[in-house]
């Protein structure tokens, strides 16, 4: 099974096209609080950088969700 990976705040393309190699990622800039709650059920991971808070709420709604990077 391959794993989703959603990005939500700039990676560089090199980083991207890594995870790529061995993921399904979906880049996803500027998501709302309450527009990631309702996307982060689907993916195995979440990266993020200094602007997106990961809150239990939001860990809560991430049923599949194995690592915040």
């Amino acid at each position: 099974m391959t794993k989703k990976v959603l990005v939500v705040e700039s990676l560089s393309e090199a980083a991207i096209r890594l995870l790529q190699e061995s993921c399904q990622v979906e880049v996803r800039l500027g998501l709302s609080p309450e527009e990631l709650l309702q996307t982060i059920g689907d993916y195995h991971a979440l990266i993020v950088r200094s602007g997106i808070q990961v809150t239990a709420g939001l860990l809560a709604s991430a049923k599949k969700l194995v690592v915040v990077a």
